[in-house]
């Protein structure tokens, strides 16, 4: 094993930057969180590790591979919040080993290796899913490893990477369906197309398909056997077709060049700093002084990324974590740019430790609550004044259910009144919501305070009670009515934040 002190320094360094403030649930959040932590805690309590269920209910979203994972992590290390988060930590910081394993064997170069890794850790995008308990982190894990044993077979022709390849995207498949395949196939697809040669054996092509089938089927069939019909029609609707098909309306065009936008602004913000210097990792020369074979090693590089970004650019549904699977070429291309002399090796550290530093502080203490559960203040609220039998729901889109739901072992409703594309309330999302608020029963309700005004008629008001308001900072700024409307009345303040209000129908 070559170089196991750097590898082991790699690691370590990950583990600490990933973890340091990762036990407190409220510190660093994302809402998905609860459902995989609910439902691998419901695993634990009933011993049931087929079917995954978050609140009593069958949970078809996801293939089963992430839970079983935060399974085993609760088994070792009890039921809570670190141990659900080991898992995309472990794996951050293995799949940073794998970033250094790529390079080194493209370019035979251990400074391009090293700085490559501990790009990918302190690229923000990375540094964050790598602290989530959502199975993200875990898909590009698998992916990488499929793309490193390619590329090892491809450097050596042994034919056991072959099987080690189908078994890996089996393996990112059972973690988030379809695409934890498709992606790696068609990196090596279109990689092998503008080779122009022949890669691999159709015995080995055949023995892999039929390894990646014997991984997947089991437990799919399981499901499928659990809940005929049922598991089928929902995984096919809500994971497949919707993802494929919403969206385009009648001008896929424009959708598609929305999307292009999307990306390309997503990539600039989320890989920052590191983006500024992306033109020159993709268009520049590469230095002098990498080795003389690697022009295969960065073309494929080049594939990987653009596969990975005009993929997603022509999937309607758009999320800017969809760029992770891109992060490990983006990382080597990008610390090609430093293996020149060693005079340059400071400046890459340099930007490392200052990044290093700003995630460690932000872990202690978060600058503008910016990554924190913004629903803690008011489910404190909620919890100091509700009784058993109260009733608690979220009335406004853009706050998340499971930020609040992680404070309440009851199911949190979702009663939230949306607007229109012209910028009008939804009068179907309006009635529900003004149905909930003249229930008879006692409840609580966290609304936005433009929601509050625009949704509510005075009459209504004046039968509820406002027992907390606070600020929180948006997730985006989006110049759309509500952003005029504040500009106009010069509420600076919420252009940039959202006014919360905690109400109730009963002191």
């Amino acid at each position: 094993m070559k170089n196991p002190t750097i590898k082991i320094a790699i690691f370590l360094y990950c583990i600490f930057l990933f973890s340091f403030g990762a036990w407190k649930a409220t510190m660093e959040f994302k809402g998905d969180e609860n459902f995989y932590f609910e439902s691998s805690r419901y695993m634990v309590e009933t011993g049931d590790i087929l079917t995954p269920r978050y609140m009593d209910d069958v949970r078809f979203q996801k293939p089963i591979l992430f839970y079983w994972l935060i399974f085993l992590a609760f088994k070792i290390f009890g039921v809570n919040w670190l141990a659900a988060r080991l898992v995309s930590i472990m794996l951050g910081a293995l799949c940073a080993i794998l970033i250094f394993r790529i390079a080194e064997e493209l370019f035979q170069n251990r400074k391009t290796a090293i700085i490559s890794a501990l790009f990918f850790a302190t690229t923000p995008l990375c540094y964050r899913y790598a602290r989530l308990a959502v199975p993200d982190m875990a898909l590009v894990f698998f992916e990488t490893l499929a793309i490193y044993f390619f590329i090892s077979y491809y450097k050596r022709r042994i034919r056991s990477y072959v099987m080690a390849f189908f078994a890996s995207i089996a393996f990112a498949f059972l973690i988030k369906g379809p695409v934890g395949a498709i992606l790696p196939l068609l990196i090596v697809g279109i990689f092998w197309a503008f080779k122009r040669e022949r890669l691999f054996r159709f015995g080995d092509i055949l023995a892999g398909i039929i390894l990646f089938g014997l991984i997947v089927t089991p437990w799919f069939y399981m499901m499928c056997k659990m809940y005929p019909g049922t598991y089928a029609g929902e995984v096919f609707a809500r994971e497949i077709a919707q993802r494929l098909s919403w969206g385009y309306g009648s001008c896929f065009i424009k959708a598609y060049f929305n999307g292009f936008l999307f990306y390309l602004s997503a990539l600039f913000t989320k890989f920052f700093p590191y983006s500024l210097l992306m033109p020159l990792a993709f268009f520049g020369r590469p230095s002098a002084q990498v080795h003389e074979n690697a022009r295969d090693g960065r073309l494929f590089l080049i594939i990987w990324a653009a596969v990975v970004f005009l993929f997603f650019t022509l999937v309607p549904e758009r999320r800017t974590h969809y760029l992770l699977a891109l992060a490990p070429a983006v990382s080597i291309l990008t610390a090609l740019l430093f293996c020149k002399s060693g005079k340059d090796f400071k400046i890459p550290l340099i930007i490392i430790l200052a990044l290093s530093l700003i995630y460690v502080a932000i872990s202690i203490s978060p600058p503008f609550g910016l990554f924190t559960n913004k629903m803690e203040r008011a489910a404190l609220v909620i919890k100091e004044n509700m009784r058993e039998e109260d009733t608690v729901a979220i009335g406004s889109h853009g706050i998340i259910p499971e930020e609040l739901q992680v404070f309440f072992e009851e199911p949190v409703l979702n009663v939230k009144g949306t607007y229109t594309p012209e910028g009008l309330p939804s009068e179907d999302t309006v009635l529900k919501l003004r149905g909930f608020l003249n229930s008879p029963g006692r409840y609580f309700c966290v609304i936005k305070r433009v929601d509050y005004e625009t949704f509510l008629p005075e009459e209504m008001r004046e039968r509820l009670y406002v027992v907390d308001r606070y600020f929180v900072w948006k997730r985006r700024i989006k110049f759309d009515k509500e952003f005029k409307d504040n500009l106009s009345k010069r509420r600076f303040r919420e252009i940039f934040q959202n006014e919360i209000y905690v109400v109730t129908n009963k002191r």
